[in-house]
Parts: C-alpha cells; sequence; structure tokens
C-alpha cells in the first residue's frame, strides 16, 4: 500500500491536468468547464488507485482471482454516458463533440495520473491544450472560420422571446440571447449567430429579415 502522501500526489496531479483543460474549454464556453473537467479527472485517479491498491485483501484470499485492469476498464466505458450528455444535436447541426472529446481525455489523464504515470499525464495535458487552444485558434482562423452576426429584434408584447427565439433558429443556430431593455411597447432583444465564412451571409440576412420582431440585422468582422 503505497503512502498517503503518494495518494494525494496523484490525486492533486490529476486534479491540477484535468483542471487545466477545464479553464480553456470554460474560456470557450463549452457545456462541461471548469469543474466538471477536474472531477472527471480526479473521480478516474481515484479508480485506479482503488483499482490497483483497494482490494489487497481480497488478494490473499484462496481461489480469489484479481485484475486491476477491470475498474479502469470500466471508467473507460462508463465515461461515454458523461460525454454523451455534452453533445447536442440541433437540426443537424451537432455540438459538443470536441468537449466530449476532452472529457474523455480527462478520464484517461485521471487514470494516468492515480497509476502514478506523472509524465505521460502531463504531456497529454499539453497534447489536449495544444490541439484545443493552438490548433483549434488556428483552425477557426484559416479553415472553418466565423463571422459574427447580431440581430436586433423588438419583441411585442413582452414575454414572447421564446417565439422569436425558435423563428431565428429556423434559419441558424442562435449563439447567445440577451435582453437589453423592456417596456411598455415590448422588449429589445439581441441575438447573436456564428456563421462559417463559407455561408451565404446575405441569403441568412435575408431570411433572418422574413422573422417576424427582427427590424435590424448587423454583420460583425
Amino acid at each position: 500500500m503505497i503512502s498517503l502522501f503518494e495518494i494525494s500526489v496523484r490525486l492533486g496531479c490529476a486534479l491540477v491536468l484535468s483542471g487545466i483543460v477545464g479553464l480553456e474549454r470554460e474560456y470557450s464556453e463549452s457545456s462541461a468547464g471548469l469543474r466538471t473537467h477536474a472531477m472527471v479527472g480526479l473521480g478516474s485517479a481515484l479508480f485506479a488507485l482503488v483499482s490497483v491498491f483497494g482490494f489487497g485483501d481480497a488478494v490473499n484470499m484462496p481461489h480469489a482471482s484479481f485484475d486491476p485492469s477491470r475498474v479502469s476498464s470500466l471508467v473507460v466505458s462508463g465515461i461515454g454516458f458523461l460525454c454523451a450528455g455534452a453533445i447536442i444535436n440541433s437540426r443537424g447541426n451537432v455540438r459538443g463533440l470536441t468537449t466530449a472529446s476532452s472529457l474523455w481525455t480527462c478520464a484517461a489523464i485521471g487514470l494516468a495520473s492515480g497509476s502514478g504515470m506523472f509524465l505521460a499525464a502531463a504531456f497529454t495535458t499539453a497534447g489536449v491544450i495544444f490541439l484545443l487552444f493552438v490548433i483549434g485558434a488556428a483552425e477557426k482562423k484559416w479553415l472553418q472560420g466565423h463571422r459574427g452576426l447580431w440581430i436586433t429584434a423588438r419583441v411585442s408584447p413582452p414575454g414572447s422571446v421564446g417565439a422569436l427565439v425558435m423563428g431565428a433558429e429556423k434559419v441558424a443556430p442562435v449563439r447567445e440571447v440577451r435582453i437589453a431593455s423592456s417596456g411598455e411597447h415590448g422588449q429589445t432583444v439581441h441575438l447573436r449567430f456564428d456563421l462559417r465564412k463559407t455561408v451565404d451571409h446575405k441569403k441568412t440576412i435575408v431570411a433572418l429579415s422574413d422573422v417576424p420582431g427582427i427590424d435590424h440585422v448587423e454583420l460583425l468582422d
């Protein structure tokens, strides 16, 4: 059995490294951020510790079989349920795959940390940050590219913002909704879309202009 200090180091390593990945996801405003990624890594590290050191008494029992990899293999398959919850399918637009894969990788980082493979866990974390932050930024700028599209709408009567958003979602996925002001004559609402540069923005603007309640469309560089 390893010392309490070694256990703390392994759990702390998993917490910090997974938290680093979670910080990037938090910055990107993903569905799973710092706390989710850190808990996945910490829990996986604990599972690794339990699988290796938690059944010491059972090993000495007669006719007992011990396979420390069984718990870890169940972590790999079980994390899939959490990853599936991070994936959103909205009218054929699948979002959250990157966050799901980062959660899955954090589980691996936690297992490596719990097993004492600190160097492998650190290299994996560095690789994940490089992919998410550096390659992700380059991909948005050079390969996919997005432009911000702000929509200003006046909704009357107040409280019918949901109908406006549903109408706009039929044209393009809504990224953000802000209620700028509200008065007796209705509400002023700002909607934000992120559109690929390959999308015909003029057609999108025309389609959004036909949505009841939208009276102004502005493109952002």
